[in-house]
């Protein structure tokens, strides 16, 4: 078998030139195979860090919204998270409490730019609130409301999102709806 002599020369103590012994095309092949699955291998794990990096990032801004909307309660919602109305769960997020607190406007649009606004939604009535986010890396909801810390909802599929709250991009039944959030209570459900 020839062998693949990597262009170098050794002089010899006579001053001539003798070839240093090289790599077959064979090894050379083998060694460039093991690289490329290692690369593979690293750019999946980096994918998966980053999609959890963006989950943590979505629940601690979600977390934020939280607060502050306590806080807006109790001061310049006047005991109301909503206008005298309920405000229909979709996936715009600018009116009442979402919309007149600086903090929750901020929250709300770091989490639309994380996740995209058809995979953001915003529900509250005068006396309760949910907001929910589907997260990147395990397609579940994260589902926050006025009585608990949040909670991650099961999404087994993407007709559940999709319908969820009827207007997305993608449409969707109506009735799945109600498998992330209870419309009646604006509550989790799950």
């Amino acid at each position: 078998m020839s062998r693949v002599y990597l262009a170098y020369m050794k002089k010899n103590f006579k001053g001539g030139l003798t070839a240093q012994a090289g790599f077959t095309l064979i090894e050379l092949l083998v060694v460039i195979a093991i690289i490329a699955v290692l690369t593979t291998i690293i750019i999946a794990s980096l994918t998966s860090a980053k999609n959890k990096a963006i989950d943590k990032a979505v629940q601690t801004n979600m977390l934020a919204v939280r607060n502050q909307a306590q806080l807006y309660y109790d001061g310049a919602g006047s005991g109301s998270y909503a206008p005298s109305q309920s405000i229909p769960l979709s996936n715009n997020c600018a009116i009442g409490m979402y919309g007149a607190d600086p903090v929750i406007v901020k929250a709300i649009a770091q989490i639309v730019k994380d996740r995209g606004v058809d995979y953001v939604a915003c529900f509250s009535t005068p006396a309760t609130y949910a907001v929910v986010a589907k997260l990147k890396n395990t397609n579940d909801y994260f589902c926050l409301d006025s009585i608990n810390t949040g909670k991650f909802v099961d999404g087994n599929s993407n007709a559940a999102w999709n319908g969820m709250y009827g207007q997305g991009s993608q449409g969707g039944d109506p009735n799945v709806k109600t498998a992330v959030v209870d419309t009646n209570t604006a509550l989790c459900n799950g």
